[in-house]
């Protein structure tokens, strides 16, 4: 009995430590979602709104660079690592 007791305890907090972790990722995902929303408001210029969404999905991946392709536009963002 006692050790069915802790075995659904550990297995509870592995589930809640799985849903925290989950939910941290949600909310930082929401977070680069609102940044780069934010910055295509403030533009209309196709290569500054992909400039923009590339330099986030950099920081928020914490990539060397990140590079968006829109037809034949290319915007390549580098980092400072």
């Amino acid at each position: 009995m006692l050790v069915e007791k802790i075995a659904d305890q550990i297995s509870l907090a592995l589930e809640n430590s799985r849903l925290v972790e989950e939910a941290q990722k949600n909310a930082t995902r929401d977070q680069m979602i609102a940044n780069i929303s934010t910055r295509i408001r403030e533009t209309l210029d196709i290569k500054v709104v992909a400039r923009a969404a590339a330099e986030e999905i950099r920081r928020v991946f914490d990539l060397k660079e990140a590079e968006i392709a829109i037809g034949h536009i290319q915007i390549e963002q580098q980092g400072e690592k």
